[in-house]
């Protein structure tokens, strides 16, 4: 389901996945003033954005990040 404002004030770790996501979530949640919207990568060591591989890209790119 899309994440809404009540999820931000109840939740206190919101993972998006790529610039769009995080942007949306951002934008529902009118800012993230208490820091809890992360990218999906950070987890794991990396502060790149998760590319879907599904979406306009190479299988190859699916095979590098898994």
């Amino acid at each position: 389901r899309q994440m809404t404002r009540r999820d931000y004030q109840e939740y206190n770790l919101l993972i998006g996945m790529d610039h769009a996501n995080i942007r949306n979530m951002n934008t529902i949640a009118g800012g993230d003033k208490d820091g809890k919207i992360y990218k999906m990568l950070s987890f794991a060591g990396s502060g790149r954005l998760y590319k879907n591989p599904c979406i306009k890209s190479a299988p190859a790119d699916f095979t590098r990040l898994f």
